[in-house]
């Protein structure tokens, strides 16, 4: 059972951003059973409109990836463009912005979980020499 949807005001949410992106969780060793980073509150981001975000540093390979996996806890999800564009507002609040020319990959599943996928290369990073919100440059 995953963790009870606990929504939080904007400012909360961006507060506990560069904590959900300081560790890197590879992706085999998930497959393999470690725990998923949607089990532990850090990486969940619950909004009052009924959107979840479960955000994490995943790596495949030796290449790592800003992952959110996207769903509705309560209320309907968005159709189509109008998703996309709820996503990445979110996205840009939550972490600072979005670069113009970052590969932005979206993939939905038979469950209605949205995942994206941002290259490293075009992601914030927080790390313990890199204090406060990350933000894009």
């Amino acid at each position: 059972m995953g963790l009870l949807f606990e929504p939080e005001i904007e400012d909360a949410l961006r507060a506990r951003y560069p904590d959900a992106v300081r560790d890197v969780y590879e992706v085999q060793r998930i497959m393999d059973g470690l725990a998923r980073p949607g089990t532990m509150r850090k990486h969940v981001f619950d909004y009052f409109d009924g959107m979840r975000f479960i955000v994490s540093r995943d790596k495949v390979r030796n290449d790592i990836f800003l992952h959110i996996s996207v769903s509705m806890q309560t209320g309907s999800m968005p159709k189509g463009s109008d998703l996309l564009r709820v996503i990445i507002e979110k996205l840009r609040d939550l972490c600072g912005g979005i670069p113009p020319d970052a590969m932005i990959n979206v993939s939905a599943t038979n469950s209605g979980i949205v995942h994206v996928i941002i290259p490293e290369a075009k992601t914030p990073q927080a790390s313990p020499m890199k204090m406060g919100n990350p933000r894009w440059n």
